[in-house]
């Protein structure tokens, strides 16, 4: 568990956004040239519009969600002698998920990430057309990784007068909080990798005249917040959905019975019983996550891979 354990504290720490260049980063960014992503594009769709359904597609437009891509325009792409230039025409955004299931050069860096340390990023490729925005002011609930692939791509990082990055809990309003007076603008330029802490506010803005092509790496790890969460969840017997609905709540008898419980189940925690708990859940849910991508796929790929080994 040390490995684990010192490297959420390496990566946890609320810095905003900083420069990222680990040797496995660097070395999948390298081998990422037009003709590669062409290739990853091809086989992403290729693989989304087939039967197994193992990968994911999502599109957006101004922050919104946009569905009136048809599978035959996404066929027409996978298809063609150069994707980059067809995505160029596209009315939206595109986030292509869970690549490490369709291309060995991004599974065997999510391998390397996990068994060196004990994390597991999942792989999507952003990609923008000119002057468009995918998303607006948001959070991400982990930790990030941003390796810009194709093109220029504007990002802003709202800052306090302070000139500190603002950091902001889960959850994350998107349409109270898309207004603020001060703002850090960074360029993303290709072959060069960024790391957002969890809960940084931010946005991308693709203001070029051309394509945009980046991966996100969101990356599950134990921290801290993991850490409180399932203790929340242990000593009150509530998950944390229904925790972070507790301050709407008008029943006072009910509160105060969720508060006496809590406090009396603290009392009881065993800490070592607890961290040793812990650190197994952490592992099998990355190890999941590395095998199956979003938990929500596992069964699903389970199914569809048990005549073909493990991923």
């Amino acid at each position: 568990m040390k490995k684990l354990n010192v490297c959420a504290d390496y990566l946890s720490n609320p810095e905003g956004l900083f420069d990222f260049q680990e040797k496995y980063f660097v070395k999948l960014s390298k081998k990422m040239n037009k003709q590669k992503i062409n290739e990853i594009i091809s086989n992403h769709l290729k693989c989304y519009i087939g039967p197994d359904k193992i990968v994911s597609l999502s599109t957006f437009k101004d922050g919104q969600g946009y569905n009136k891509l048809e599978n035959e325009t996404l066929r027409s792409i996978a298809n063609c002698n150069d994707p980059i230039e067809e995505l160029k025409k596209l009315p939206c955004s595109l986030n292509l998920g869970s690549l490490q299931f369709i291309d060995n050069d991004i599974k065997d860096f999510v391998d390397k990430v996990y068994a060196t340390y004990g994390l597991a990023p999942v792989v999507h490729m952003m990609i923008t057309p000119a002057n468009l925005t995918g998303f607006g002011y948001h959070i991400d609930p982990l930790k990030s990784y941003i390796m810009q692939l194709y093109g220029e791509k504007e990002w802003l990082f709202p800052i306090d007068e302070d000139e500190q990055y603002i950091f902001y809990p889960e959850p994350f309003s998107a349409t109270k909080f898309q207004s603020f007076s001060k703002q850090e603008s960074r360029i993303f330029k290709p072959g060069h990798c960024y790391g957002i802490s969890r809960g940084t506010i931010h946005k991308a803005v693709n203001n070029s005249q051309d394509l945009n092509i980046h991966f996100a790496m969101p990356t599950y790890q134990l921290d801290q917040s993991f850490a409180l969460k399932a203790m929340l969840e242990d000593t009150v017997q509530l998950n944390f959905n229904q925790l972070i609905n507790l301050p709407s709540c008008d029943d006072e008898s009910l509160l105060i019975k969720i508060k006496d419980e809590f406090i009396d189940n603290v009392k009881k925690i065993n800490k070592n019983s607890f961290l040793t708990n812990l650190n197994e859940k952490s592992l099998l849910t990355i190890n999941d996550i590395r095998k199956f991508g979003r938990p929500n796929k596992r069964k699903q790929l389970i199914k569809l891979n048990s005549n073909r080994g493990e991923f």
